[in-house]
């Protein structure tokens, strides 16, 4: 057991040395292009996580400075997740995930649910953009399981 912690901190050690820490909202000294989280919300949006590996909805407008609560409910078998942040940066994580299967986030900006199940994110959406949502269990994010923020 202790093997396998000590690999899960160097690979986020290598993640955030090489400066993709995409957990910044939870770092005082990291700004958070994304905005940071929100105790208090205006809005909930419930998402559904399915098998067939998609988000409903899978785009979703927000608010520039709006605070909402991202309520996701896992309506599958498999365990799913949810993690925010730029395409980009969850391509890049997606790979990481097929190396180290069992990692698990927790972030202000990710949830993980199991069959029935039922999490939440509550975010702050400060800067305007096109953001994303994905599961980055090994083989969703590859089977499409992603949504869009639209924050205008």
């Amino acid at each position: 057991m202790r093997v396998k912690q000590f690999k899960m901190v160097g690979v986020i050690s290598a993640l955030t040395i090489s400066g993709w820490a995409w957990g910044g909202g939870d770092h005082s000294h990291t700004a958070d292009p994304m905005g940071e989280p929100a105790k208090k919300t205006t809005r909930t949006v419930l998402i559904s996580m399915s098998d067939d590996m998609k988000y409903t909805p899978n785009v979703i407008q927000i608010k520039r400075g709006e605070a909402v609560t991202l309520s996701f409910k896992n309506d599958g078998k498999l365990k799913h997740e949810a993690v925010m942040g730029h395409l980009y940066d969850l391509k890049k994580h997606a790979e990481v995930m097929k190396m180290h299967p069992d990692m698990e986030h927790e972030d202000s900006k990710s949830i993980s649910a199991k069959a029935g199940e039922t999490a939440q994110i509550k975010w702050k959406f400060t800067q305007p953009g096109t953001f994303y949502i994905a599961c980055l269990k090994p083989g969703h994010f590859d089977a499409g399981m992603r949504a869009t923020l639209q924050v205008k």
